[in-house]
């Protein structure tokens, strides 16, 4: 079994999947990695593999997208069954098994344009892999582009994917 808290094992694990770690620095986490995933996309699009100070045993893929100005511009011209289309078809798309989501800045009553996503899967020790390593990294990643296609189906295109800066507390790890 693989320690959470060891990071040189991650980091040749993602060589392993031919990605280039960097490492980051967040007052939440004891160690992070940001990398261009897929490898050879032509566009720089980024995931973070990161370990955070409350998961002491587990680590946690994550990866977001803002909506553009253009974007909440849009949302502000819709109606509100619109609205609540836009956000039951947002969440259903997100809705997938190994990972977890927020719309950042949304409101229960959905009239308030969220500012973006931030999707994660959480891995501890125990199923600490390789395999599940690769696996999650996919997840996270497909989730996330589910989730910017759905946006610019209803609010047109422009949101910028791939940040690796996230408020865990918000998300539900701390």
């Amino acid at each position: 079994m693989y320690k959470a808290s060891n990071s040189e094992v991650i980091v040749e694990w993602l060589h392993d999947l031919a990605l280039k770690p960097e490492p980051i620095s967040q007052p939440d986490i004891n160690w992070g990695f940001q990398m261009q995933y897929p490898p050879n996309l032509p566009q720089p699009h980024k995931l973070g593999v990161v370990q955070p100070k409350m998961l002491r045993r587990g680590i946690v893929i994550v990866a977001g997208a803002t909506l553009a100005p253009t974007q909440r511009a849009a949302f502000e011209l819709l109606d509100d069954d619109a609205k609540t289309s836009f956000y039951d078809e947002l969440q259903q798309t997100l809705n997938r098994d190994f990972v977890e989501y927020d719309l950042v800045g949304s409101d229960p009553q959905r009239r308030v344009c969220p500012g973006g996503i931030q999707i994660q899967a959480v891995i501890f020790e125990d199923g600490l892999s390789l395999d599940t390593l690769a696996w999650r990294l996919s997840s996270v990643y497909k989730a996330e582009l589910a989730g910017c296609w759905c946006i610019q189906r209803h609010l047109g295109q422009n949101s910028s994917s791939g940040s690796v800066q996230f408020g865990f507390r918000k998300l539900g790890i701390q």
